[in-house]
């Protein structure tokens, strides 16, 4: 097919103006006024009452003040002062220290005018006075505590840079730098991929900011690098991990129950968001490449919209494997109502301890809903003051309550299914040669391949691989009350 000469850069535009349109005063307008309500209540209670979430935030702050040379450690108690001054938090928003969110939209409201497409309108009182108007009562407090961290990080940087011969204006710039403005988003992000990614504008400032820091201070994002995706340690030392353990930083913890380790897969480093949009794929290829780059959007993508997409694919991006397989139950579910609401059944496991299954579709349900970390939070503080999960140490958990690491567990079936895995992979690459005459699926009855060891080999493991699962599985039927 011949080409048009029409770029995808010439039809932005157009679909920007059919966004803004949709957002007007007709129905459909109405609609997406009720999309965005529910879409910002999710983001909200996904993360305003959680000690962990702000606690990742200063990490990432903090880590970015490191790599702009804006970290004087003796200016600390100075910046913490500072942070509550209401002098102070007046001066900073007039040089442009913080973000001043509410006042920078009213502003550009009002530049605009409601005529063009303006996120407020200025005809309704009602309108003018959402902007303005404070939260009150658990908002409130929820998002004072946010912004405290948020000026305390700030102003650090503010007085660093200070520090160093820097003017007012020159300071306030380095923090916009560093510490990003999330609010300068073009007319189509605000009305268009807002809405179509969770927390986007994070990944949507702080990726071209890693990107030009690795110019700029190799040696830094380079230790940076290594503190974020593993260190170097390669896979074999770690064993048969699943992929997205593997990529993260994968720090090992030790055992958290009988026959279940776990590992650090993340700790609020602000080059994670940029590990996430490594496309490389075991397959290889330009379609492997694209298929993962799929995967990676829909991750991003929010669960009003990516929630049908899975439930119909039976698919589950985040874990990229059958909705089917995931069927791992928090042990808060074990609590009556709980249990029967969520068809979550007790499974021994041959080395003692026992841990939680239920019905994946419910708990994939519960996945997409903010419900789903406040229980996980729950249980983990019930873990913590009472030791009711044997899978998982109450140093792990206080960790991930309280400083808000990602700490995953891998359990021998978790390593089954990855070899699982890693055997259908080598097969299909075996089938692209022509050594394996045809596709052997692990579960098939029948396997044919061709004369060549390596695939012979590999007929062989699958065959042991099938066994190790089936004589698992048997083994935890029996056990299960």
């Amino acid at each position: 097919m011949r080409s048009t000469g029409v770029g995808w850069r010439a039809v932005l535009p157009y679909f920007e103006v059919m966004m803004r349109g949709l957002s007007g005063p007709e129905p459909i307008g109405k609609f997406l006024r009720i999309y965005d309500a529910v879409h910002g209540a999710m983001q909200r209670w996904l993360t305003r009452p959680f000690p962990g979430f702000y606690m990742r935030n200063l990490f990432s702050d903090v880590t970015l003040n490191w790599l702009g040379d804006a970290a004087d450690v003796s200016l600390i108690p100075r910046a913490l002062q500072m942070a509550t001054d209401p002098e102070w938090l007046k001066e900073g928003e007039f040089l442009g220290v913080f973000r001043g969110e509410r006042a920078r939209v009213l502003a550009k409201s009002v530049g605009r005018g409601a005529t063009e497409g303006a996120i407020l309108d200025l005809a309704n009182p009602k309108a003018v006075q959402s902007i303005l108007h404070e939260p009150r009562g658990l908002g409130q407090t929820l998002r004072q505590r946010g912004d405290l961290v948020e000026n305390f990080t700030r102003t650090w940087h503010f007085l660093s840079k200070k520090a160093r011969g820097l003017t007012d204006l020159e300071a306030a710039r380095s923090v916009r730098k560093w510490l990003l403005d999330y609010t300068e988003l073009t007319n189509l992000e605000r009305t268009t991929l807002r809405r179509l990614f969770f927390f986007y504008n994070w990944p949507r400032k702080v990726i071209p900011l890693m990107l030009r820091t690795y110019f700029e201070k190799p040696s830094k994002m380079g230790l940076l690098s290594r503190a974020t995706t593993g260190g170097g340690v390669e896979p074999r030392e770690r064993g048969p991990l699943p992929e997205y353990i593997r990529q993260s930083a994968a720090i090992p913890v030790g055992k958290l129950g009988p026959g279940a380790e776990g590992y650090v897969t993340g700790y609020g480093s602000p080059l994670e968001e940029l590990n996430r949009l490594d496309v490389t794929s075991p397959e290889g290829g330009i379609m492997g490449g694209l298929k993962k780059l799929g995967i990676q959007a829909m991750r991003q993508a929010s669960p009003i919209i990516k929630g049908p997409i899975e439930m119909a694919s039976g698919h589950e991006f985040f874990y990229d494997r059958p909705v089917i397989q995931s069927d791992k139950a928090e042990p808060i579910l074990r609590h009556p109502g709980l249990r029967q609401l969520f068809g979550v059944q007790k499974e021994t496991m041959p080395e003692g301890g026992a841990r939680y299954r239920g019905d994946p579709m419910a708990l994939h349900l519960l996945r997409l809903s903010p419900a789903s970390r406040a229980l996980r939070e729950l249980g983990q503080v019930e873990n913590i003051v009472a030791g009711t999960n044997p899978q998982r140490s109450r140093l792990s958990d206080l960790a991930r309550t309280v400083m808000g690491a990602r700490v995953t567990q891998v359990d021998p079936l978790d390593r089954l299914r990855t070899l699982e895995e890693i055997q259908k992979r080598k097969s299909i690459q075996l089938m692209r040669e022509g050594k394996v005459g045809q596709l052997p699926i692990l579960f098939a009855k029948t396997l044919e391949a061709g004369k060549d060891p390596e695939a012979q080999q590999l007929l062989k493991r699958s065959a042991t691989l099938r066994q190790l699962m089936k004589s698992y599985r048997e083994r935890q039927a029996a056990k299960t009350p």
